[in-house]
């Protein structure tokens, strides 16, 4: 704990944030350039300092990885694609200064956002508490895109919350999988029962259009993690 607020880490306020995917999977050739132009076109557009300053920040994965770049203008909550040097120009203009996004690129808009489908919430749900307790709990968990399963980790798993992202790695440190807090509009607790008599018991997070995100798989022993299963799932019922 920080003794002394002195001592805590400072940001300069900012109306709204723009934040740009420059990871090695998402158009990495122009994001990358794309992102390092922003700092003098914010500038030029009288929107790098004051009350009406934008914050640039680079982020390394919005587990998109499709038609990049991709951008996200917070706190409006609206997500853009295929964003070249010319439509970012526009969002500039058109949606940082203007209000109104560029609704051509534009494939998502979060909780809360204007013609967003889903409304926000009344309070914002301790996912990151939720996925603390089912790493404890989970035999491996899964990350998925529509493409299929990307990622997979097992074994012994931390979470951790780091801003706006809740991380999840491995003991060692050598598997890590990273999720946006924002992106996750539902949990759904799975039992299936095969004809044999099996068991499966799963967690999975949902996008707002539905894309699953992420899927835990709970060990079929020991017969503890049933309860533990249904604990979990009545805690989140109730919140």
């Amino acid at each position: 704990m920080l003794e002394n607020i002195s001592d805590r880490p400072k940001i300069q306020p900012y109306d709204k944030q723009l934040l740009v995917c420059t990871g090695t999977r998402c158009a990495p050739e122009s994001s990358e350039p794309l992102f390092k132009s922003l700092g003098e076109k914010l500038k030029a557009h009288g929107l790098a300092e004051g009350a009406a300053r934008v914050k640039r920040t680079r982020c390394s994965c919005f587990a998109v990885c499709k038609k990049g770049p991709i951008v996200c203008v917070q706190p409006d909550g609206v997500w853009y694609c295929d964003v070249t040097a010319e439509v970012m120009d526009r969002i500039i203009v058109e949606h940082l200064k203007g209000g109104r996004p560029v609704e051509e690129h534009v494939f998502h808009r979060g909780p809360g956002a204007p013609g967003a489908t889903t409304p926000a919430p009344s309070r914002a749900p301790d996912y990151a508490g939720l996925l603390k307790a089912l790493c404890e709990n989970g035999e491996r968990i899964l990350i998925t895109k529509p493409e299929g399963v990307i990622s997979e980790i097992r074994g012994r798993i931390e979470c951790r919350e780091k801003g706006d992202w809740i991380n999840l790695e491995t003991a060692d440190c050598s598997c890590h999988i990273h999720l946006m807090r924002q992106e996750i509009a539902s949990v759904e607790f799975i039992q299936r029962t095969k004809t044999d008599g099996h068991i499966t018991r799963l967690v999975e997070l949902r996008a707002a259009d539905r894309r699953l995100l992420l899927r835990v798989y709970f060990p079929a022993a020991p017969a503890s993690n049933a309860a533990e299963f249904d604990r979990l799932k009545e805690i989140h019922d109730k919140a």
